[in-house]
């Protein structure tokens, strides 16, 4: 059975009442999907997480599982024996149980227990850091602010236009790649103001949405500096 035909399962079965065999699917689906392939890294943690805690508030052994997950994922990290994948996943569990500050906590231990881990997990780590207002460690981390807009840019006008020549697919992946860039702008911004850098934060601003030549794109980027899109609904 492949990843996609296991996701699917999953969440046909939490909607026909299936969960403790919903609960297995989602576990092997976590722990397995990117042996298959790696394009399943975003939807492993963002769809398969929101329906995983989605699942257990219908069943709370999911719940536990699901944090029995990060736990297990955080004392590997905080002994050596994981790398920054798990760092990643963490993060991604602590986000869609609304505990950033956990993500937080975790990053700050490993500058002190494995701090060459530390040095590598900056990425993930960054949005708890900047949701915990640790200003002055987010600046620390950040590489240069400027450098940064225009490799976000760069990387946002390829993958867009690298869509159009895809094949069909249902993946929302023009989404992804704008909320991914915004947020990573924004992310930017928040630094830059919380050290009173709000010139900056305003000139930035400006090139993130000039950087961007398609008309449309840059629109909703524009756009998404005032409200972030919507996620378009995946098709059960």
């Amino acid at each position: 059975m492949s990843a996609q035909e296991r996701y699917s399962r999953a969440r046909e079965r939490i909607e026909v009442g299936q969960y403790e065999a919903a609960l297995a699917d989602l576990i092997w689906f976590h722990d397995n999907a990117l042996l298959e392939s790696r394009a399943w890294s975003g939807v492993r943690l963002s769809y398969a997480l929101d329906d995983w805690v989605r699942l257990g508030e219908l069943y709370p052994p999911a719940m536990v599982a699901l944090h029995g997950v990060r736990d297990d994922k955080v004392a590997g990290l905080l002994d050596g024996r994981l790398d920054r994948s798990a760092f990643h996943d963490v993060a991604a569990i602590n986000a869609i149980l609304q505990t950033p500050e956990k993500t937080h906590g975790l990053y700050r231990q490993l500058m002190d227990a494995q701090p060459e881990l530390a040095r590598s997990c900056v990425q993930s780590a960054l949005p708890s850091i900047v949701a915990a207002k640790d200003y002055r460690l987010a600046a620390q981390l950040l590489p240069d602010p400027e450098s940064a807009v225009r490799r976000y840019a760069a990387r946002l006008n390829y993958d867009v236009q690298y869509i159009k020549r895809c094949r069909y697919t249902r993946a929302p992946r023009r989404w992804a790649y704008l909320c991914h860039y915004l947020e990573g702008v924004q992310r930017l911004l928040a630094v830059l103001r919380g050290v009173d850098n709000h010139g900056e934060a305003d000139r930035l601003k400006a090139l993130a949405i000039a950087l961007v030549p398609d008309p449309s794109l840059r629109r909703e980027v524009r756009n998404g500096f005032v409200k972030m899109p919507r996620a378009p609904m995946m098709k059960r």
